[in-house]
Order: structure tokens, then sequence, then C-alpha cells
């Protein structure tokens, strides 16, 4: 799976939810989506894009650990880690 396409009605991304998911490329989370919990994208390591709605408040600690082909997040609103 080089992309992902996630269901509308989402309000979160669990823990792990990707973890070690090495054929992940990109990534467009939908918009309702309030939370990207810690280790949400752990070890994604081609990942590249991640599309971030404004209804995203918070990124958990390690959401993007060890994605190293990481090159561009896309953020429409100020998070704040709580």
């Amino acid at each position: 799976m080089e992309s992902a396409k996630l269901p509308g009605g989402l309000r979160e991304l669990g823990e792990y939810a990707f973890f070690l998911c090495d054929r992940l490329r990109s990534i467009s989370i939908p918009e309702g989506v309030t939370r990207i919990e810690p280790g949400t994208f752990f070890g994604c390591s081609r990942l590249r894009h991640v599309d971030i709605p404004s209804t995203v408040i918070s990124i958990g600690k390690e959401a993007f650990m060890n994605c190293d082909s990481l090159i561009s997040i896309l953020l429409t609103e100020v998070i704040t880690d709580d």
C-alpha cells in the first residue's frame, strides 16, 4: 500500500496504527480526526508526505518516529502537544 485512504467518521488514529508499515508513502488524514496518538506512524520508513487537517488538535509523542524518508507534513493549523 503506497497510500492510505481513511474512511470518514474517524476521530483519532490509534497508537501504532501504521506501525512498521514500510510500504506507506503518503497519507491524507481526513477532516474530523482530532488526535494522532503516540507512535501512529512509528517506523514507516518510506513515508514521505502527510496532510494533516485543521481538525487535528493533538499529535502524540513519537507519532512519526523513524520515518526516515519524511520530507513534508502539511499542517493547516497550529497544533499543540498535550
